[in-house]
């Protein structure tokens, strides 16, 4: 999924200038994300636990997608600019059946 990979390149992106003042120097930033995917509906954190326990119903016993994105930025690589630099990101997928759950 691209929005996995899109987060990813964000939280590097956001953390590379910070990350540039604490090296005074070069550094590569390392961003990831994971969302869990659900017939096509991305499954956003649970803000309470009620909608944890709605959110771990509808997996239990079922297949779902697991996509995992990671972006890697480098800061003060270029001589001519402080800007951060997007080196590579990808997304990686992985198919996953949760297993049945009871009440208990």
């Amino acid at each position: 999924s691209d929005y996995a990979r899109t987060l990813a390149e964000r939280k590097a992106h956001a953390y590379a200038a910070e990350a540039l003042e604490i090296t005074n120097g070069v550094a590569l930033i390392i961003g990831s994300d994971t969302i869990v995917d659900l017939d096509g509906h991305i499954m956003e954190k649970p803000t309470d636990e009620k909608v944890a326990h709605s959110m771990l119903s509808s997996l239990s016993g079922n297949w779902h997608q697991v996509h995992t994105g990671v972006a890697v930025y480098a800061v003060g690589a270029s001589a001519s600019s402080n800007e951060p630099q997007l080196m590579f990101s990808f997304t990686d997928t992985a198919k996953v059946k949760f297993a049945s759950l009871t009440d208990r």
